[in-house]
């Protein structure tokens, strides 16, 4: 039997550990993560309800994460008076397929732990998803339209943060 996922392949092998062939790693970082799952024990259903907005902020990304999203940056926005939100999650998605899915398994993921169910706005075609949980909004982007509307550059203000290997959000450096 093999089980498939969209960052590696098990195949389970007689008598012999499991191995793991890594056929799509564009991104180390996540391919890291997604191992260590096996080495851990460590997996989305581990995680709790956040209590924070940072804390929903991260649930967002570590989901993205979870979905191959790439170029997963969360932006903090407490500190701009006239921000929308306080923070935004920006992600990349190769294909609508795989933007479906992560919403999908958002909004899964928040019935389960019994966050509220968010607005979501771009469902017809998936170019620019937006999730909205009124403190922090989850973008889910295809390239082309993350290069087009540029949100880091309009936005450029706020403290842009990602995920380490750990998956806790650490601050980049300007």
């Amino acid at each position: 039997m093999w089980l498939f996922s969209w960052d590696f392949l098990i195949m389970p092998c007689d008598k012999n550990p499991i191995i793991i062939i890594f056929y799509f790693f564009r991104n180390l970082k996540v391919a890291k993560r997604q191992f260590s799952f096996f080495i851990n024990g460590e997996h989305l259903s581990k995680l709790g309800k956040p209590r924070t907005a940072k804390g929903l902020a991260v649930l967002c990304a570590r989901i993205a994460e979870d979905k191959i999203a790439t170029d997963i940056v969360l932006m903090d926005l407490t500190n701009i008076e006239s921000a929308p939100t306080d923070f935004f999650v920006i992600c990349t998605c190769e294909t609508d397929i795989q933007a479906k899915s992560l919403v999908d398994k958002l909004m899964r993921k928040c019935k389960e732990l019994g966050v509220q169910r968010p607005n979501v706005e771009g469902t017809e075609t998936y170019n620019w998803a937006l999730v909205d949980f009124f403190d922090v909004v989850l973008h889910v982007m295809q390239p082309e339209a993350r290069w087009y509307y540029r949100l880091e550059k309009l936005w450029g203000d706020a403290k842009f943060m990602e995920l380490n290997e750990e998956g806790k959000p650490v601050i980049l450096k300007k």
